[in-house]
């Protein structure tokens, strides 16, 4: 009996300690190393050491952004609202009266409290006065930055009551009074930021005062700098057409340049924490990793490049038993460098600015739907064709400059879309830019002959006038303009729809719609901003080509550029290139860091084919009849494109656009009584600019207005002007 008693306690220990060896093996093998980093953790003080930021740079190394150390000056938000001043005259008023305050009314309290607030008044005064002198501001903006920054701690704590009123209330089942979630939130004793970026001297001049200053901070900080944001530039205007012509140069200070691409900073959201947390469990933190406050990339470069530019923190790590110091080095954000010209960029931001009056509808315009003098907007787009280097790519409106401190304005909803890239974020017909295309794409698939000549009689089917009609066919207007046959290189040259109807209709929508795709529409081209849209064409898993998308009637509209198509300017220059390029497709590249990623394809075109349809552009520039070739004047016709010494090549477009109105039903449809913005057509310019002795083109330049009618008078003065300006920038 003895020993079975004395096995049973011996298999009872022997599990015992089976169980504490086995838990011992996790605590020490399988999760010893997580126990050992939080223990070391524990005994380790971490202090980091900020980064800074990489540069972005131009192909020509102008620095576009750039960090910059600074200071902020901020105040606690008590001294903000003047609570302070009261808080502590209520001090020094029941030190002196405490053994009587607990009789004393409430309005007696604030009596002797008033008596003793002066001085601490003056020295709030004190502070603001200083705040304008070194900070360069007057009271007015001091006073509106003070509201500005306790209407957003008041708007804090009013959702923080929210949320804590909603989670009490479902707990309790039922209503909650103000006073179980009123709670001070950690704004309201913050300090904040009044005077951000300023410059040693002023960080000087308020820490020698510090001391004498209420809640004042002169914090250690960086600021994000864009140098070449605004830029002079001086603009030639004896090349414009007669009514804007003259001897004396513009100068223009040209606002945000490059805005669009660089884009900007913004504070870290809790995406982006989650994408890439400082803190991981059961890991060493990631120094790059997001933590509450850091900025982060907002739209354009400095978003498409946030994780080359971001950089990494440093660290010192100290070891509490010990005393050692470990030290990591911060290690900075790498340089992005852009293929963009600034001084080009600015250049052709500025001849596009309203101001310089070729954006401005004017008497040759024939727009007769809109008044004179309107302004006009729209995108252009500039590629070296050899590497697919965008060279510039110009948006307008843009958003006006952003003061510090100032209060964006909302223009999510202005009509004119600033905030927009419009080369690559706006996606509009290509209308007649894409003809050459489109006959190129119809003899690759043996659906014209390569010199095949179509008969115009101004309208492509023989009992409907009214349908499928040549621009010059307007029966309704009196216009009977027949082209007769024509060969593809006059079908290009005079833009005729009945030649590309027929290509449209003989290829099929299936057909067009794959060849399209080839020549990089209606998908990204890849250019990394995460703006770029892929525009519209109708998708081929449809499966029936009698569909509304896939139809016969639009493959005929899409061989002019217009039914179901839509593109961001940025895929024609980059068909356009291809064609200049002899019939190879390549990828457009902005960011240099990404060159390894370009790419490209064989489109498959006979050199034959390709020849034909530049001539058909040449033409189009050259030759009276072409529709790129003058402008037609009070005065008399002039030359649309007159820089010397080029070879040149040019499609005009025009295209059906959307009217646009003020939706006050929000029915999204243009009601009666409903307000008309913008009526008309788009208007488009494409030119191949080839330097003297070349065998092609060098750079292509494509040129779009919105709502601004004929591509050759309107946009092709403009396209025009880049030509100068590629000519002044020392590419021609």
């Amino acid at each position: 009996m003895f020993h079975r008693r004395l096995l049973l306690l011996l298999a009872v220990f022997a599990c015992a300690m089976s169980v504490l060896g086995a838990q011992l093996v996790r605590l020490t093998v399988v999760q010893g190393n997580t126990h050992r980093r939080e223990a070391e953790q524990v005994l380790s003080a971490r202090t980091l050491v900020e980064t800074v930021r990489g540069p972005i740079v131009d192909r020509k190394g102008r620095v576009l952004a750039e960090d910059r150390p600074c200071y902020d000056i901020a105040v606690d938000y008590p001294v903000i609202t003047g609570q302070w001043a009261y808080d502590q005259a209520r001090k020094i008023a029941y030190r002196d009266y405490k053994s009587t305050w607990a009789k004393l009314s409430f309005d007696q309290r604030e009596i002797l409290i008033q008596e003793y607030r002066p001085p601490f008044d003056q020295k709030l005064e004190l502070l603001w006065s200083l705040m304008v002198e070194y900070g360069n501001i007057d009271r007015n903006e001091l006073e509106r930055r003070k509201q500005t920054v306790i209407r957003r701690v008041q708007t804090i704590r009013s959702d923080v009551w929210d949320r804590r009123a909603k989670r009490r209330a479902a707990e309790q089942g039922g209503p909650v009074e103000l006073e179980q979630v009123a709670v001070k939130v950690a704004e309201e004793v913050d300090e904040h930021t009044l005077l951000p970026a300023v410059v040693d001297t002023v960080a000087y001049n308020f820490r020698k005062q510090i001391d004498d200053l209420p809640g004042l901070h002169v914090i250690r900080a960086k600021t994000r700098e864009y140098p070449q944001r605004a830029m002079a530039v001086t603009l030639d205007r004896t090349s414009l057409p007669t009514p804007l012509k003259s001897e004396e140069p513009m100068t223009l200070t040209v606002e945000n340049v490059g805005a669009h691409l660089i884009g900007s900073m913004r504070n870290s959201w809790a995406e982006d924490e989650d994408r890439r947390p400082f803190h991981r469990s059961g890991a060493e933190p990631d120094l790059g990793g997001y933590l509450p406050g850091d900025r982060v990339g907002l739209g354009g470069v400095e978003a498409a490049e946030e994780d080359t530019l971001r950089g990494l923190r440093g660290e010192l790590l100290r070891r509490r038993d010990t005393g050692q110091v470990t030290r990591t080095e911060a290690a900075p954000g790498q340089q992005v460098q852009l293929t963009i010209d600034i001084a080009l960029q600015a250049r052709i931001r500025a001849l596009m600015d309203p101001e310089f009056g070729l954006m401005r509808v004017q008497s040759w315009h024939g727009n007769s739907g809109t008044p004179l003098g309107t302004s006009l907007y729209g995108a252009a787009v500039v590629l070296d064709v050899d590497s697919g280097h965008v060279l510039a790519m110009v948006s307008t409106p843009v958003p006006p400059a952003r003061v510090e401190g100032e209060p964006y304005p909302d223009l999510t909803d202005d009509p004119d879309k600033p905030l927009m890239n419009k080369p690559i974020a706006s996606v509009y017909p290509p209308g007649s830019t894409v003809k050459p295309i489109v006959y190129c794409m119809a003899a690759a698939t043996k659906n014209i002959g390569s010199d095949q000549a179509v008969d115009c009689q101004g309208h492509l089917l023989e009992n409907k006038p009214n349908s499928y009609r040549c621009w010059g066919w307007r029966p309704a207007q009196g216009k009977y303009l027949r082209h007769g046959p024509l060969s593809p290189q006059e079908a290009i040259a005079r833009s005729c729809n009945i030649y590309f109807y027929t290509c449209g209709r003989n290829m099929g929508a299936r057909t067009i719609v794959e060849q399209f795709h080839n020549w990089g529409f209606g998908k990204s081209t890849g250019l990394g901003l995460p703006e770029e849209v892929n525009g519209f064409l109708p998708h081929l898993d449809q499966g029936n080509v009698e569909g509304r998308e896939l139809s016969l009637p639009n493959a005929i509209m899409m061989g002019i550029g217009q039914g179901p198509i839509a593109v961001p300017p940025i895929q024609v220059a980059t068909a356009h290139a291809a064609l200049a390029r002899g019939g190879y497709y390549l990828t457009p590249l902005l960011i240099r860091n990404r060159a390894a990623q370009q790419d490209g394809h064989e489109l498959g075109m006979s050199p034959h084919v390709i020849a034909n349809a530049l001539q058909g552009m040449r033409m189009s520039a050259n030759e009276s009849f072409g529709t790129a070739n003058h402008l037609t004047l009070a005065t008399g016709r002039e030359p649309l494109l007159n820089l010397p010494g080029v070879v040149l090549r040019a499609k005009t477009g025009t295209a059906q656009a959307p009217v646009r109105f003020d939706d006050l039903n929000k029915n999204g449809k243009l009601d009666d009584g409903e307000p008309i913005q913008r009526d008309g057509e788009h208007s488009w310019f494409v030119c191949h600019v080839q330097k003297p002795g070349e065998r092609r083109a060098s750079y292509v330049i494509v040129v779009m207005v919105e709502y601004g009618g004929s591509g050759g008078r309107v946009s092709g003065p403009v396209a025009n002007q880049i030509l100068h300006a590629l000519s002044d920038e020392g590419y021609l």
